[in-house]
């Protein structure tokens, strides 16, 4: 269990980090949502239950904000 917990959160660190690096998510990343990604991706890659627990919820969080962005797109390119 420790070690399947350990993969997960070192592979969603490098998927942050290679997002922050790449400027590209789910969408086009802005500075803020790269510096949060930076922040995540370096609490992910800590080990520690506090650490990734913050290090998932900011990766969460721009990744509901590129789809709520998404998705406003959509709507807005249909009328």
């Amino acid at each position: 269990l420790h070690t399947t917990l350990l993969i997960i959160t070192s592979l969603a660190g490098i998927i942050a980090l290679g997002a922050a690096a790449g400027g590209y998510l789910i969408d086009n990343t802005k500075i803020y949502e790269r510096i949060i990604l930076i922040i995540s991706a370096f609490a992910l890659l800590r080990v520690g239950l506090l650490s990734d627990s913050i290090g998932i919820i900011l990766l969460v969080a721009i990744i509901i904000l590129q789809k709520i962005r998404i998705s406003s797109k959509v709507k807005a390119t249909k009328y």
